[in-house]
């Protein structure tokens, strides 16, 4: 039988984000400059790591993979 494991990804939008709908955000590569994707903004939590302050916010982005 299949499971959906949920992984968060560190991500960078702005602080600002749709009701629902989608929105470019900015992850970094591991190397190299990063890359800018488009998610679906409900897939987006507001990270512990976030101030809290300014026009963007960091954000943890949650995906679901299956296993099995």
């Amino acid at each position: 039988m299949a499971s959906f494991a949920p992984t968060e990804i560190p991500v960078v939008g702005p602080r600002e984000l749709p009701a629902d709908g989608r929105v470019r955000v900015w992850t970094d590569s591991g190397s190299g400059h990063g890359h800018e994707i488009t998610v679906c903004a409900e897939h987006l939590m507001l990270s512990v790591l976030d101030s809290g302050t300014g026009e963007t916010a960091i954000y943890d982005l949650r995906i679901f993979y299956c296993r099995g």
